[in-house]
């Protein structure tokens, strides 16, 4: 049909011409060959598109299924070790990030090596968006990249990430974290640490290269080496609200540094938007002086310094810092195990926890849109509109300890809540429909009615019509039996006319 373009039949010269084949999809077609074939992986190239399917990972060929379906949820079921993988290959980046959910399950990946020192995005994930990752530990990582390089995630965009813990080295450029490279649009870091070898250009973080955010109940060991805009925690923070976090790392200038934004807490705050609570640094640990490189943090910030080794290691200066989470057994304060609680936390010990501290991790209801309309009348304002979607996604549920177990509760209650109030927004439209129903029926009667009085009608007139030609009729051959010829013809003229 006229619609068809782009068809011939060709000679072999322009059969096998490149410039033959720019209409078919590189996705797809491998034009790698005079003539294109499909690429092997075609079949998936799509399958990333699926949400909220699971997949166990238990080897390294289970782990790199991430590599294809970014918006999976991933479980590991048991530790993997990543050694005779001589370079790995970020999950995730620019274009295809990861969107899906890694829960570590509370296992650890050892022995990552990554050697990309030209390419952008390098962690075990390269690039993140709307993401969870959780409960992993990664150890002993030798981490190589260029701009955004953490060991983790070397960039996170609207990321949770929660319950991780990092060892070993990272190196890169700009934008370099011992676990995140860069943490932007609302990235949240909690419960994780970094006992981790950091060396970058600008940005350079213990935990962080550039954070906005939130960032809590973090810290860092180790040490941080950059050329400018350097810390212990993080090399910037932007708009980020951080609290209960220390760094005990040695921050340190590059050999022939040409910066001089370097502090043991951060290198420079851009703006006035960052806020710190509870966030401490050991100034005996670090060849860096300095709190803060440049800038300064926003007015509602309170408790944030920095200190000497001895109140470093002091019990009363940890007193802020939830006994839930961080074991005070030592100084400073690492996080408790899984099963563990502080004094009066929790209730196997006789502690009444408090409910309204504890939110979900992530909002784990989302509706699916499908968009209904209805209108009872021909009145405009008698339209109806709703979103009839209804989409839950995986509910998680983990009673391991205080905190998790309410972090369940209150997933399971918006999912009930979320359930309720979409059944009545549907049964006020079956309400609506019934109505409709109701009064729709009553004018399919009304124009039955209406419909047999009118054949009725034509019937009766039809009839009419027959006698009324039937008596022309007779009377046509009562004049030709009489011979009145042309009074006849007249009258059977007539008579034609008005049978048609």
């Amino acid at each position: 049909n006229s619609y068809s373009r782009n068809y011939n039949v060709l000679n072999n010269t322009d059969f096998n011409s490149a410039a033959t084949w720019n209409m078919f999809s590189d996705t797809v077609w491998d034009k790698s060959s005079s003539a294109p074939t499909l690429r092997k992986n075609a079949a998936v190239q799509r399958i990333d598109e699926i949400e909220n399917c699971s997949i166990e990972v238990s080897t390294i060929d289970d782990l790199n299924a991430a590599q294809v379906a970014k918006s999976f949820k991933f479980t590991l079921m048991n530790d993997l070790d990543l050694s005779t993988v001589e370079n790995w290959t970020p999950i995730g980046g620019l274009g295809s990030e990861f969107k899906g959910t890694f829960d570590g399950n509370g296992h650890v990946i050892q022995n990552m090596t990554i050697d990309k020192s030209s390419t952008k995005y390098v962690g075990l994930f390269g690039y993140t968006k709307s993401a969870t990752i959780k409960n992993l530990g990664l150890e002993n990582v030798n981490v190589t990249g260029k701009d955004c390089t953490g060991g983790l995630v070397g960039w996170a965009s609207a990321t949770e990430i929660t319950n991780c813990y990092i060892t070993g080295s990272v190196t890169g450029n700009n934008n370099t974290g011992g676990l995140v490279g860069g943490a932007y649009l609302s990235t949240n870091i909690r419960k994780s640490y970094a006992n981790i070898t950091v060396t970058g250009n600008n940005y350079t973080g213990g935990l962080a290269g550039r954070a906005s955010g939130t960032i809590s109940d973090c810290y860092t060991t180790g040490s941080v080496t950059g050329n400018n805009y350097t810390g212990g925690l993080n090399g910037q923070l932007l708009s980020l609200t951080i609290s209960n976090c220390y760094t005990n790392s040695d921050v340190k200038m590059k050999d022939g540094a040409t910066g001089t934004y370097f502090g043991i807490l951060f290198g420079s705050i851009s703006g006035t938007n960052a806020t710190a609570t509870n966030v401490f640094g050991n100034e005996d640990k670090s060849t860096v002086k300095k709190m803060i490189g440049a800038g300064i943090l926003n007015s509602g910030s309170s408790n944030t310094r920095i200190m000497g080794e001895s109140e470093f290691l002091t019990a009363s200066t940890w007193d802020s810092y939830d006994n839930n989470i961080w074991d005070k057994t030592e100084y400073p304060p690492t996080f408790r195990t899984a099963g563990e609680s502080g004094e009066g936390g929790s209730a196997e010990n006789g502690g009444t926890p408090n409910i309204s501290d504890y939110k979900p991790l992530k909002d784990y209801i989302y509706g699916g849109s499908q968009q209904f309309s209805i209108q009872t009348s021909t009145n405009a304002s008698s339209v109806t509109n709703i979103d009839t979607g209804l989409d839950l996604d995986i509910l998680e549920v983990d009673f391991s300890s205080v905190e998790s177990t309410f972090e369940s509760i209150y997933n399971i209650k918006a999912a009930m809540d979320y359930v309720t109030l979409k059944t009545t927004e549907v049964g006020g439209m079956k309400n609506c429909l019934e109505f409709s129903a109701n009064a729709t029926n009553s004018i399919i009667e009304n124009y039955t009615n209406a419909h047999s009085k009118l054949f009725d009608i034509d019937v009766a007139e039809e009839t009419a019509k027959q006698s009324q030609l039937q008596i022309l009729v007779e009377t046509a051959s009562s004049l030709l039996i009489q011979t009145r010829q042309f009074q006849a013809n007249l009258l059977l003229n007539f008579i034609k006319a008005l049978g048609k």
